[in-house]
């Protein structure tokens, strides 16, 4: 188990100029996602709830089934768009624009949800919804240092998906990470009242 932590961390003693600009854009986009939902708020533009898989689910507009199908889809659509991208050098900018726009969008959204339903009437959720994105993003950051050593490389993705490789091993964290999301929030929207209509 610790050789399995070990090998699955190391990327970060690889690349550590790497993961500390990562971790560095990645909280100045959250400053930035945030400003800019006060911005939205303050302005005549209306961000729209409506769409957000989790909003829909606590508001009883989709269920448990939909709610975590969309979910594991809006992850795997990043999680394949990066993937893609670092299969090349000259792509390896575009995996981080896309990455920091993910992280960009969900604390555009968090904010607002915090701005409409308030702080208070929301607070279990926002935690659990803040814990799975900062773990989400961790995620992405390993995902990102552990494809870097692999880039460039002719057989990329049969390196990617070999039975040794640690982006075998991210790929079910992804999902466990989802499915362990969606199973507390149906929880929490069972047994806690969550003041979201």
């Amino acid at each position: 188990m610790n050789n399995l932590f070990s090998n699955l961390f190391s990327p970060f003693k690889q690349n550590k100029g790497l993961a500390i600009f990562l971790i560095i854009a990645t909280i100045v986009v959250i400053a930035l996602g945030i400003f800019s939902a006060i911005q939205f708020d303050d302005s005549v533009l209306i961000i729209d709830l409506e769409n957000v898989t989790y909003i829909r689910y606590l508001k009883g507009d989709s269920g448990f089934g939909g709610f975590l199908f969309g979910t594991l889809i809006s992850v795997l659509i990043f999680y394949i768009i990066i993937l893609s991208c670092c299969s090349k050098k000259y792509l390896l900018p575009f995996a981080v624009v896309f990455y920091l726009y993910l992280v960009y969008s969900q604390f555009v959204i968090f904010t607002c949800v915090i701005l409409i339903y308030g702080f208070f009437n929301t607070f279990i959720f926002l935690l659990l919804l803040l814990i799975y994105f900062l773990t989400l993003y961790f995620l992405f950051i390993l995902l990102f240092l552990t494809l870097t050593n692999l880039c460039g490389q002719i057989n990329f993705f049969r390196l990617c998906f070999n039975r040794n490789s640690n982006v075998l091993i991210l790929t079910i964290l992804f999902i466990l990470l989802v499915l362990l999301f969606s199973i507390i929030l149906m929880f929490l929207r069972t047994y806690i009242i969550l003041l979201i209509y």
